[in-house]
């Protein structure tokens, strides 16, 4: 009980990435348990970017730096990995509002956390 009244909820920002996007790459698949919280945009840019942010309640100095998403290449596939919020027990999700932008042309698919297509 004390720990739960010394919380916060603060909204964060995600770490953003970018990089030029890898050669070869044709697609892009982004997964997660909360896919319905991503928006993805095309861009005249020859870079993909990740970013965005959450709204988290806990202790102000837990999950700091921890990565909620990862990325990686697999031959012409570049796969967005998102993390769900770490959360307490009895305390509701948290909510990940998450942009990802890709070069014109590249086609990108969404699904959730068991492979389901949410959008393509």
């Amino acid at each position: 009980m004390k720990e739960m009244m010394g919380s916060v909820q603060e909204t964060r920002l995600l770490p953003d990435w970018h990089e030029k996007m890898p050669a070869g790459v044709t697609k892009v698949i982004v997964q997660g348990e909360n896919p319905y919280a991503v928006k993805i945009d095309t861009t005249t840019s020859p870079e993909v970017h990740v970013f965005g942010s959450y709204v988290y309640t806990g202790n102000e100095n837990e999950f700091k730096g921890q990565e909620l998403y990862q990325t990686k290449q697999i031959g012409d596939t570049l796969y967005v990995l998102l993390s769900q919020i770490p959360t307490r027990f009895m305390q509701d999700r948290q909510q990940l509002d998450v942009t990802i932008a890709v070069p014109k042309g590249i086609a990108v698919t969404v699904r959730d956390s068991q492979g389901n297509i949410i959008g393509e």
